[in-house]
């Protein structure tokens, strides 16, 4: 936590400056659904008491069918929204999805990112390709495709 936050109702949790947070779940409202680790209590509280730490930008590179039926598309961006420095999201349509479109949103030159693909069954090991192409294959991580047809 960066700001003191008391709860107002039973499903909050207070924050102390000091505080370290794990979110769970970010909601487009401001709040999120986590665990205070330093008190061990859980619930909601506001995104704006709360700083991220950490030096590593995280990318996230979507594939779906269309925009609108990607999975957990809709948690990613709320957790961009609360962090936009620190979360970047790329989404394509299979369609769309090559070398050349990643290069334009992927900066190769920055070694300070961590990536993550997920997409339907068949997309990783593209994507794996393309990365590996733009010399980006070692930091990746590969989302498990369970949802996607």
């Amino acid at each position: 936590g960066v700001q003191p936050y008391e709860p107002e109702s039973n499903d909050e949790i207070g924050i102390s400056p000091n505080d370290v947070l794990s979110i769970g779940h970010h909601y487009y409202d401001g709040w999120c659904f986590g665990r205070n680790v330093t008190t061990g209590t859980e619930g909601l509280f506001p995104v704006g008491c709360t700083q991220a730490y950490g030096v590593a930008r995280l990318v996230v590179i979507n594939i779906g069918h269309s925009l609108t039926t990607m999975i957990g598309y809709n948690q990613i961006e709320a957790a961009q929204i609360s962090f936009p420095n620190l979360i970047e999201i790329q989404s394509f349509t299979q369609s769309q999805f090559s070398a050349r479109a990643l290069a334009t949103v992927i900066d190769t030159n920055s070694t300070s990112k961590r990536i993550f693909v997920c997409g339907p069954v068949g997309m990783n090991s593209r994507a794996m390709d393309f990365l590996d192409e733009l010399g980006l294959a070692g930091g990746v991580t590969l989302l498990g495709n369970s949802g996607y047809s």
